[in-house]
């Protein structure tokens, strides 16, 4: 009888340990996945900054200015398709606020 209250115990504290690790990485991702957003959101501006630059008339045209637009959108780009869970989920949740 003192085998089975001693594995339901440390069963319990294994399950109790695996809860907060799950808990942590969670946490994490969230971190990481908010941090993304910053940056994406800076290299948003930065494109657009660059944008009213290629613009202006002493400006229009250069060749320069318009790579770095165009390396600007890409990374924009890429970092949009970036997937992390959390961004899946926080989908899920708009798509269902939405209907």
């Amino acid at each position: 009888m003192d085998t089975w209250v001693t594995l339901f115990l440390f069963s319990a504290l294994l399950n109790l340990a695996f809860i907060l690790y799950v808990r942590w990485l969670l946490s994490t991702i969230k971190n990481i996945s908010e941090d993304l957003e910053v940056v994406s959101e800076k290299i948003t501006s930065y494109v657009e900054h660059v944008r009213s630059l290629h613009e202006l008339e002493m400006f229009y045209g250069e060749p320069t200015l318009q790579l770095l637009m165009e390396h600007g959108r890409d990374l924009v780009s890429d970092l949009d398709n970036v997937d992390l869970i959390m961004n899946e989920e926080r989908e899920e949740e708009l798509e269902e606020e939405g209907n």
